[in-house]
């Protein structure tokens, strides 16, 4: 995610005690448990099962902490129509190829709470029914791989998919189930828009001639968090477009 997106993440399957199994506690965990959302809350802070809230960054707790990084990435953004910054992720998402996919799902692990590279989402134990990209979507599966984190008794709280789609680039999706994960995102109103059907949506492209460019699209609602990233050599508005695009039809698929 770039560092111009102003937010603060948290995943938390719970919050903990060490005496949590004498007489009494429970209560008191409960309070424990409240003041503490409300603190984080007061503070622009995500707070765990809290899903996602939009707030003026100037009220975000980690506002003063990228303020200058962030003018530095709108300077950019007016001057170059991205943020200009090299993005690894980018590289290494571009060198993605089915060959090498195969490879790596030939020494995956079956074992259903280790992360691994699959063939389809049938052979990753999850939590929740997972959609995922639509095939029609995808020029090339590249596979799938468990994400976020593994909830025993019940499977995984998400999922990443590789592919590829003509005239876009080298993509993956990933999904996070918040009724699992227990995710809350705080995100900056200056960042974000609706542009993925109604849900609050931030996007950008972020890259260097000569390196690649990543074209993100993240989008939140109260269930799911949802990442979208592909990767190409050159910078070009229309695909932009295209990921947007392609967001909004992996949320309506899903």
């Amino acid at each position: 995610m770039s560092k111009a997106i102003l937010m603060t993440l948290v995943l938390a399957s719970t919050f903990s005690t060490t005496f949590a199994d004498e007489p009494g506690t429970e209560q008191v965990n409960k309070e424990r448990e409240e003041w503490t959302r409300r603190y984080f809350a007061a503070q622009g802070t995500a707070v765990p099962d809290g899903g996602v809230t939009v707030l003026p960054e100037k009220q975000m707790s980690e506002y003063y902490t990228f303020k200058e990084q962030r003018a530095k990435s709108r300077a950019s953004v007016q001057k170059y129509g991205y943020i200009k910054e090299s993005v690894p992720d980018a590289q290494l998402l571009m060198k993605v190829s089915a060959d090498t996919q195969q490879r790596r799902l030939a020494s995956s692990s079956a074992n259903s709470t280790e992360e691994g590279l699959r063939r389809s989402v049938g052979e990753i134990e999850m939590a929740y029914n997972f959609h995922g990209v639509p095939a029609h979507e995808m020029s090339i599966d590249l596979g799938v791989a468990p994400s976020v984190t593994y909830v025993k008794g019940r499977g995984w709280a998400g999922a990443t998919q590789f592919f590829e789609k003509d005239g876009v680039g080298t993509c993956s999706y990933r999904e996070n189930n918040l009724q699992f994960s227990h995710g809350a995102a705080v995100i900056s109103e200056e960042s974000s828009t609706k542009d993925v059907n109604g849900k609050v949506t931030v996007a950008a492209v972020t890259g260097q001639e000569g390196e690649g460019f990543m074209y993100s699209v993240n989008w939140y609602d109260n269930h799911y968090f949802r990442e979208l990233n592909c990767a190409r050599t050159t910078f070009s508005s229309a695909t932009m477009k295209s990921v947007l695009k392609l967001a909004q039809s992996i949320d309506s698929h899903g």
